[in-house]
C-alpha cells in the first residue's frame, strides 16, 4: 500500500495562516495528499480552546472543499515543535504563513527562517492568498 502523504499547516489564527491553509488546500486538490492543521500553545490550559478552534477551521474547510484536515494542538515553542509536528504527522511539506520581516527580526533573523532549521521536511513560506486555482506540478 502507498504512503499517504500530508501537508502540514502551522495555524496561529491569523489572516496569513489562512492563505496558507487555501495554498495547502490547491496542492493537496491536486496531488491527493492529506492536511494536517498545527497550533502551538504556551501551556496545557490553552489546549481544549486551541483544539476547538482548529476544529471549527477544519470544519469550515470540510463544507468548502470536502477535505477535513487533521487537527494538531502542541505544547511548547514555535522554533521545535513545527518540527516535532511534522514528523508526528509524517508530513512531507509544511506550508506556512508569515508576516514579512519587519523591525528586530531584520537583525534577528525571520521567525520563519527559525522555524525552518529546526525541521528535516521542505517548506513553503507565503504572504498572500493564492495568485490562480492552479497548481502546476
Amino acid at each position: 500500500m502507498e504512503k499517504q502523504h500530508t501537508i502540514l499547516v502551522p495555524h496561529d489564527f491569523t489572516e496569513v495562516a489562512d492563505y496558507a491553509l487555501q495554498h495547502a488546500l490547491l496542492v493537496a486538490k491536486n496531488t491527493g495528499d492529506d492536511i494536517a492543521i498545527v497550533h502551538i500553545i504556551d501551556n496545557d490550559s490553552q489546549y481544549d480552546s486551541a483544539f476547538e478552534k482548529c476544529n471549527e477551521i477544519a470544519e469550515n474547510t470540510f463544507k468548502k472543499h470536502f477535505l477535513k484536515p487533521k487537527v494538531v494542538v502542541k505544547t511548547g515553542n514555535i522554533f521545535t515543535a513545527i518540527g516535532e509536528a511534522a514528523k508526528d504527522t509524517y508530513a512531507d511539506l509544511v506550508i506556512m504563513g508569515t508576516h514579512g520581516i519587519k523591525g528586530v527580526q531584520k537583525l534577528t533573523g525571520s521567525w520563519a527562517l527559525k522555524v525552518i532549521v529546526h525541521s528535516e521536511v521542505p517548506f513553503i513560506i507565503i504572504q498572500g492568498p493564492p495568485k490562480s486555482k492552479k497548481v502546476v506540478l
